[in-house]
């Protein structure tokens, strides 16, 4: 199975990076579908403070800076199709990630608008923003237009964006939190931390929790494998970290020469190159292999052992919950959101990001033993479907959104 890193780069196809929100801004007001998009969006909601009565369809506009693969918009899709017997739903997002045709297909063209837009020309029922961008975007521009927003912080950590960049967040956060009718964190931890460093935030903020498809089948990979495979899920920037889990893959060789592992990679970002060179550098190129963008998950949950987080910050990762749902034992970061999904000791095993050697032996002990392994994957499937179910996630927002409606 080895094939090595620089392989399996070089057979597959590379995504671009998003784009940061100022360029998206600039490049999608000139744009003429966002003009048509938005012309169809607001002839198909309902008007200005009529709203939806008990039996009816909440009118929902989500609106999010980001429409590449990633936690945000698979959230947005998971709870479209979850709750379309109970809400409507519109989507603004930017016109260059995959997600916006993704949303196009779900919805029609009609119901699918380019990001930025001015809320005030269009009125749902329920403004819905997902992340800071979109956020703050959001909130402004439905200043004085009467709709309730709803904000979902998808990973509050303002201290990600460095010393200056946090206390920014943090003031947009302070002086935007009265603009939202109700703030939702994805996870206890999450609601914790805006508790900590932004009050104002936190006396509207609820805990919804992310919630997956339930998957069947078996525990065990569908693949024949020589090799332990461990799979890592994320973008490759600074939050996911990703450059530590070659790091990981070191120490696990040291620990043991003897049991072969292979570190499977999916995700697509700057910090590719940075990752093959520390790779070349620690002499494990041949146990890595960066599998680039890969919309769809599930066939590679299928094919491997164990599951690895290496992630800075969360809310409460999509990844992680796919993974548990499919019945794979994880290793996880010790960091907010990670520590909400994962057990100790029972459905998996929690690291410090400054002690990689732990995760290696984790690694290790779990690549010994098939055992061990398939009762932590029963216990994070149990666990993952008692308690980070899409039904249960939607079934949440439905009621929020008719609260404050």
């Amino acid at each position: 199975m080895g094939g090595g890193i620089t392989g399996a780069v070089a057979g597959r196809q590379r995504q671009p990076s998003s784009p940061d929100s100022g360029a998206v801004r600039r490049r999608l007001f000139l744009g003429a579908r966002r003009r048509a998009a938005c012309g169809s969006l607001r002839s198909g909601c309902r008007s200005r403070g009529q709203r939806a009565p008990g039996g009816e369809r909440v009118r929902v506009l989500h609106i999010s800076a980001r429409s590449d693969t990633g936690g945000g918009p698979e959230m947005i899709r998971n709870l479209i199709e979850g709750s379309a017997s109970e809400a409507e739903h519109w989507v603004a997002c930017p016109e260059n990630g995959r997600y916006f045709e993704v949303f196009q297909r779900m919805l029609g063209e009609s119901r699918v608008c380019a990001f930025p837009l001015n809320v005030r020309r269009i009125k749902p029922d329920i403004v819905h923003t997902h992340g800071f961008g979109a956020g703050l975007a959001g909130r402004l521009s439905g200043l004085g237009s009467g709709i309730p927003l709803v904000h979902t912080f998808h990973g509050f950590f303002p201290m990600g964006a460095g010393a200056g960049g946090g206390a920014v967040r943090l003031l947009a956060e302070a002086i935007l939190a009265p603009l939202a009718r109700a703030a939702v964190a994805v996870s206890e931890s999450e609601r914790r931390l805006v508790e900590r460093w932004c009050p104002g935030a936190a006396r509207r903020t609820v805990v919804i929790p992310n919630g997956v498809r339930s998957r069947t089948g078996p525990v065990t990979p569908q693949i024949a494998s020589a090799r332990i495979r461990v799979l890592v899920v994320g973008r490759l920037v600074h939050q996911k970290n990703p450059e530590l889990a070659v790091r990981i893959a070191a120490e696990c060789r040291s620990l043991d020469p003897e049991v072969e592992l292979e570190f499977r990679i999916a995700g697509a970002g700057p910090l590719e190159g940075t990752i093959l060179e520390q790779a070349r550098a620690l002499g494990v190129a041949g146990q890595v292999r960066l599998l680039g963008d890969i919309p769809h998950v599930a066939a590679e949950l299928a094919g491997c052992h164990i599951y690895l987080s290496t992630a800075r910050w969360e809310g409460l990762s999509l990844a992680l919950l796919e993974a548990m749902h499919a019945g794979l034992p994880c290793v996880v970061s010790r960091v907010q959101g990670n520590v909400d999904a994962v057990e100790e000791g029972s459905s998996g095993f929690l690291y410090d990001l400054e002690h990689p050697e732990e995760a290696a032996r984790h690694l290790i002990a779990l690549a010994r033993d098939p055992a061990a392994r398939r009762r932590a994957g029963l216990e994070a499937q149990a666990r993952a479907r008692a308690r980070f179910s899409v039904e249960a996630m939607c079934r949440q927002y439905v009621e929020l959104y008719r609260r404050i409606a």
